[in-house]
């Protein structure tokens, strides 16, 4: 498998992960109209998945690696952030912490695309 294989399942990976959060981010904010449960049990999920080695899959391994290393993140923090967007219990702090997230997302996220691209 070359490099540029394993870099384009990895940017697609934190791709998918991005947009989920930026979608629920979006949500969380809106003032006024109807939610999507669904993102945020999704996001809260995969959140949970962190601290749940039965639970974890690659992409929840791949999101727990770069979270702990950027931001210094703990799992059961994290854990405890899923928990409440999946019972829809958020604060303003829950959602600094999740802009937080998308921003070092989109940092990675473009430091992967430009190792597939070869630079």
């Amino acid at each position: 498998m070359s490099n540029t294989s394993v870099y384009s399942g990895i940017y697609a990976r934190l791709r998918d992960f991005a947009e989920l959060l930026d979608d629920v981010l979006i949500d969380l904010k809106a003032e006024e109209g109807p939610t999507r449960e669904d993102r945020r049990q999704k996001l809260g999920e995969l959140f949970v998945a962190m601290d749940d080695e039965s639970k974890m899959d690659l992409t929840a391994q791949l999101l727990q690696m770069i979270l702990q290393e950027k931001l210094a993140e703990d799992t059961k923090d994290l854990q405890e952030l899923g928990k409440a967007l999946m019972v829809s219990s958020t604060t303003p702090q829950m959602i600094e912490r999740l802009e937080e997230i998308a921003t070092v997302l989109e940092q990675e996220r473009a430091g992967t695309f430009a190792k597939m691209r070869g630079y």
